[in-house]
């Protein structure tokens, strides 16, 4: 079998999109939340690469090196939103989010207590 120039361009082109498919994309994941309007907590140790979860409005991703962990205020909820970590190559899995057990960031609630001190912050 002969390979072309064109071919072989056509492969490795192949290959390379394949490769970065399967590669979970933290740094793009977090751009998209916090233009989203997310808000970042401090990270967690690594402990389940390439996984993400959700719990009480806590979003928590995995890249190996640490877990991202993000607030997601219901004002900004959406399928498209939840869909992200899934589009950037993360799997459903099982993370130990500490902060969803505490409710929702105390800057937060706040900020919103000063916009509307009538309102109740409720998870997801």
């Amino acid at each position: 079998m002969k390979l072309t120039k064109e071919s072989l361009k056509q492969i490795i082109k192949e290959e390379l999109e394949a490769v970065m498919n399967e590669q979970a994309d933290s740094s793009g994941l977090e751009i998209e939340l916090e233009r989203a309007g997310a808000r970042r907590q401090n990270p967690q140790r690594s402990a389940n690469p390439g996984t993400f979860d959700l719990n009480n409005n806590y979003l928590a991703f995995d890249d190996g090196n640490r877990t991202f962990v993000f607030y997601i205020p219901n004002e900004i909820v959406s399928k498209e939103l939840m869909a992200l970590p899934e589009k950037f190559g993360f799997r459903q899995g099982s993370i130990a989010i500490k902060q969803s057990n505490y409710g929702a960031p105390k800057d937060y609630e706040r900020e919103m207590a000063k916009k509307n001190p009538n309102r109740r912050v409720v998870g997801i």
